[in-house]
């Protein structure tokens, strides 16, 4: 027993060595009647206070040992637990076993989290045993109950968590069906197959390909700003980068500006041309960042900026980091372009398309966007849709603030899950649906402040259905 917690099987995985006093806690577990299995070899020897080792006698802490490479190994555990806790529920259908679960209980009440772990949706169905009998459903999400429906079968989206109580002051006949929830898939009878603008300008993002100067030589860095070099801001409190980007066409985007994490720069020039103008506030973590409008210094094909730029304080031998994370990477400042254009490829500005389309907007030009993106478009519709309940909408991390002919819709915070729609809103012609879809900065800034990568999240644009 602990606090709010009572437990009848602890597993200990593949532990060599096991401290006395936890040795004396599983004796003691083990006599009361609970069962300890172990996952490979059996701990052999105790570790004292003292830290001198000793022989342990595993008999009385060990109840069960099974080998983890075997190839039956998750049935052998399965049937091993079975044997010593009545199941109080089971879960079956597209791959359980890649579920996560978590049963709790508080006297009568019963509460199940499962939660989609693995890469794709899953049909599963979930029952329970004459002692628990599951009756609401509720989606953390979207913060609502809903009716558990009779035969337990439930689509669990990827990246999705449910819960499932077993509480008898809720009355289910009370509840609306799980079929109407906002997250359950669709049956789609009509694609929308719309055609995106941009209702106001689209601010892009890059990297430029960046150089640092060492030794009056001029050395190729990651666009994310990894320096290999150990750099001590309190020996070399500025460095020197020199960055190359390229543009198509025979035009230069008008707003074409380099941003920067504070005005604590210096010497910036394009081109061989100092730049004069001063920096203009644009936040983007706080209010202390700043960009540079570069466009009148810019031209077709390969520009070329140099800038002194300050290394932050935070990397310094005084505080530590440098000695205690010794893979710390040393980030710096990476300078990014931002502007109308779009990138194609190999990282080229081009203009901008005309119209986006449903899909990954990476593909569109919008590889390294982060912020938001404002688009409109319009549709018309057959007599037999204007009822529908629920806008239809596909997988995206993204997320998306929808307005619909002047009524705004409830924002889907989630990458799973559909839309209601207020009855009579829609029309049969000229319907207009403005759109705010909003992308982590990740894509841009690759590396967190320990110099670990983000993973890329794939900006996509979901398709719409009713």
């Amino acid at each position: 027993n602990l606090p709010n917690s009572k437990f009848k099987v602890i597993i200990i995985p593949h532990a060599l060595h096991i401290a006395d006093n936890a040795a004396a806690k599983l004796a003691e577990f083990v006599a009361s009647g609970g069962k300890v299995i172990a996952i490979g070899q059996r701990p052999q020897k105790l570790l004292a206070a003292n830290r001198t080792p000793q022989m342990v006698d595993t008999d009385k802490i060990i109840t069960h040992q099974l080998d983890w490479d075997r190839a039956d190994f998750t049935a052998e555990l399965q049937k091993v637990l079975d044997s010593i806790i009545k199941p109080l529920y089971t879960l079956s259908g597209d791959q359980p076993h890649d579920v996560i679960t978590q049963l709790r209980q508080d006297g009568s009440w019963f509460g199940l989290w499962v939660y989609n772990a693995a890469g794709g949706n899953k049909k599963l169905q979930l029952t329970g045993s004459s002692y628990v009998q599951f009756n609401a459903v509720l989606d953390p999400g979207y913060g609502e109950y809903r009716q558990m429906p009779p035969d337990g079968k439930f689509t669990l989206h990827e990246g999705q968590s449910l819960i499932f109580t077993a509480d008898r002051t809720i009355d289910q006949t009370m509840l609306p069906p799980l079929v109407s929830a906002a997250w359950q898939p669709l049956e789609i009878s009509h694609r929308l197959p719309l055609k995106w603008s941009c209702s106001s300008a689209a601010v892009n993002t890059m990297r430029p390909e960046l150089e640092i100067l060492k030794n009056n030589v001029f050395t190729p860095i990651p666009s994310d700003g990894y320096c290999p070099e150990v750099i001590d801001p309190d020996v070399t409190p500025f460095v020197t980068l020199r960055g190359r980007f390229t543009i198509a066409g025979s035009s230069v985007p008008s707003d074409l500006r380099l941003r920067f994490d504070s005005t604590q720069f210096a010497q910036l020039a394009i081109n061989g041309q100092s730049v004069t103008e001063s920096p203009v506030p644009e936040k983007v973590f706080d209010d202390s960042n700043c960009a540079v409008y570069i466009a009148r210094y810019c031209r077709p094909g390969e520009n070329i900026f140099t800038v002194q730029i300050p290394i932050s304080k935070w990397y310094g031998q005084r505080y530590g980091i440098c000695r205690h994370f010794v893979g710390l990477m040393h980030l710096l400042d990476i300078v990014p372009l931002a502007g109308s254009f779009a990138l194609t490829a190999d990282n080229t500005i081009t203009d901008l398309p005309e119209t986006f389309h449903a899909g990954d907007l990476g593909l569109q030009g919008l590889g390294q966007f982060g912020g938001i993106l404002k688009l409109q478009t319009s549709f018309d519709l057959p007599q037999e849709l204007l009822k529908a309940p629920m806008l239809g909408c596909s997988a995206t991390h993204a997320t998306l603030k929808l307005q619909l002919n002047g009524v705004d819709l409830p924002l889907k915070l989630w990458q799973y899950g559909n839309i209601p729609l207020p009855e009579n809103l829609l029309k049969s012609c000229n319907n207009t649906l403005a759109m705010e879809i909003t992308h982590p900065i990740g894509n841009l800034y690759t590396r967190r402040w320990n110099g670990t990568e983000v993973e890329y999240l794939p900006f996509v644009l979901p398709e719409l259905y009713l």
